[in-house]
């Protein structure tokens, strides 16, 4: 009989969204664009309403969490249906954190690196860098964009992009990235660039044959 007691699951205490971004192929990404639904909701004589529960004390507070949880869950049904899941921002993170309204912006802009391997040469990197600067600034959907050998990573040397794009519409955006993703890839491929992925050298020594 095994000693070894079963490991906790805390499954049912991690927010969907947690979970499928650590199921996802990049779970070590810094950010992830997603589709949702924004409410911003405010019940009519909730301010008076706890008042007068709090007063009854740890049963009033037991009845407030029963009201807005009544409130609500018909609003996030349809959305649990669909394999949703809710994201709650307190009030005090929306006032004190810079808005960012896309619609008014002019442009989207994207942050990304590139790693390429650390056999490049000099001249191959410099390469690099220019079909970068060259095929975003040809691009008809870019507004500007920039492009620089920016450092030396763990297994790669880092190429820091950011590209700003004309179209505010997402699918549009998109299309645009996409275009530019896939002639990067074959004009790398075209000059011979390789680009890096997470590799780690090992060096094994043989004791009994250092003591001869």
């Amino acid at each position: 009989m095994s000693n070894v007691e079963p490991k906790p699951n805390y499954t049912p205490y991690v927010a969907l969204l947690v979970r499928q971004w650590l199921n996802a192929p990049d779970p070590d990404a810094t950010h992830r664009v997603l589709e949702g639904s924004t409410v911003f909701a405010d019940i009519s004589g909730f301010t008076k309403l706890s008042e007068r529960l709090d007063r009854i004390g740890l049963e009033g507070a037991e009845q407030v969490t029963e009201v807005i949880g009544n409130a609500f869950n018909s609003l996030l049904e349809p959305a649990y249906a669909y394999e949703g899941t809710l994201v709650t921002i307190p009030n005090s993170a929306v006032v004190n954190a810079q808005i960012d309204n896309l619609q008014v912006r002019p442009t989207r802009r994207t942050n990304f690196t590139i790693g390429v391997t650390y056999d490049t040469s000099s001249e191959k990197l410099q390469r690099a860098v220019a079909i970068l600067r060259d095929l975003m600034e040809q691009h008809p959907g870019t507004e500007t964009s920039r492009a620089h050998f920016k450092s030396y990573g763990e297994s790669a040397l880092i190429l820091d992009v950011a590209h700003w794009c004309k179209h505010l519409d997402y699918s549009k955006y998109l299309a645009c990235i996409e275009e530019i993703n896939f002639e990067l890839k074959r004009r790398f491929e075209d000059e011979g660039i390789a680009i890096a992925y997470p590799t780690q050298t090992e060096h094994l020594v043989n004791k009994e044959a250092s003591r001869d």
